[in-house]
């Protein structure tokens, strides 16, 4: 079989990836494996038959540049992690064949994971026009039509994309853009998980201060993929006047959040500060009934399901309702029955109020 793909492993020392490195190199697939490295410094113990390639971070545009430039087969495969890996048998041979579609621009697949010391299935999801998350779940072994990923490069190379941390997100998004992401719905690899925290925990990362600068950067890649899709809003707003406005549909605004106390304050109270600033044109006893039920309800709970805890704010302003939900603190049965119950009363006493 023909040599067709190019593989790019992150390598850091006292890594096991050795073992990944000898099956890639066994292949009949596999023309020529580099090793992405952060740093100059010459590596200790490197694996033979391979090519160390330097750079900056495995995110950034000059990483994806970087491999493009060496992407001189038909196909090419990244792995994102810098733990080991295991391919499965005959696993580079399906996913070549997968990427035989010339409208396939790049190809991931289900996969097991060594969690807590157990061997577990990690399947993934099919990709969708409008899967847009930076953190669609992927896994960690991607493969690419090289003349997509190239393009990609491109693309970033003329419009002057520089990103440290959104190089390979914008890679995706062009891709998407141009051809196809295709999942292969079979376990080929198997990888460690290091990363224990649960979904519901990771799905918040984006809020963390820390990750600020990748989110902006995110949403600038974002924004251009939007304008070359003319799927684009400028942000032309109107100033809207409560007392003048006919509302004819009620609005929600819905925060799914799990013990995150912080997050729940920050949303509650820029809330509240965004009101206070629209004084003139609230009515201020109405206001001052939102600030006083939002400070009494921020740290509490009112009621919760099995497995999701349930905060639930219900507050009239004009003809516009605020409806927020959060997911917090576990409490006793009898509590989850008992503000269960207040809570319904709530709701109830709010729709006589509105059919008097």
């Amino acid at each position: 079989m023909r040599k067709t793909i190019n593989c790019f492993i992150p390598y850091e020392e006292n890594t096991a990836i050795g073992k990944a490195v000898t099956a890639l190199k066994d292949s009949s697939v596999v023309n020529k494996i580099y090793l992405l490295r952060v740093t100059e410094e010459p590596a200790l113990s490197l694996p033979s038959g391979c090519e160390i390639l330097t750079i900056d971070s495995l995110n950034s545009s000059d990483t994806i540049k970087k491999i493009a430039q060496k992407a001189n087969t038909p196909f090419t495969l990244l792995y994102t992690k810098t733990s080991p890996f295991e391919l499965g048998y005959m696993a580079l041979e399906r996913i070549v064949s997968f990427l035989q579609d010339h409208e396939t621009g790049m190809v991931y697949t289900d996969h097991y994971e060594w969690k807590e010391g157990e061997k577990k299935k990690h399947p993934a999801i099919d990709y969708q026009p409008g899967s847009v998350r930076d953190d669609f779940d992927f896994g960690s072994l991607l493969a690419f039509r090289s003349e997509y990923l190239i393009g990609a490069a491109d693309s970033m190379e003329n419009d002057c994309e520089t990103y440290q941390y959104a190089g390979l997100y914008a890679t995706r998004l062009f891709i998407a853009e141009m051809g196809k992401i295709t999942h292969i719905n079979e376990y080929l690899y198997t990888e460690v998980e290091q990363d224990n925290r649960l979904s519901g925990e990771k799905q918040f990362d984006y809020v963390n201060p820390r990750n600020r600068e990748v989110q902006i950067e995110m949403e600038q890649a974002f924004t251009r993929y939007l304008k070359r899709t003319g799927a684009y809003l400028p942000p032309n707003f109107k100033k809207v006047n409560f007392h003048t406005e006919v509302f004819a549909n009620e609005a929600s605004v819905i925060i799914p959040v799990r013990n995150r106390v912080r997050t729940i304050d920050d949303a509650i109270r820029n809330m509240r500060d965004a009101l206070r600033m629209q004084k003139s044109t609230v009515d201020s006893k109405d206001l001052y009934a939102f600030m006083k039920h939002t400070l009494a309800f921020d740290k509490s709970i009112v009621c919760a399901t099995q497995n999701s805890y349930l905060l639930s704010i219900y507050e009239r302003m004009e003809d516009i309702y605020f409806l927020i939900v959060l997911y917090s603190h576990q409490r006793s049965d009898d509590e989850h029955r008992e503000n269960l119950f207040e809570h319904s009363m709530i709701l109830e006493n709010i729709e006589k109020g509105d059919s008097a």
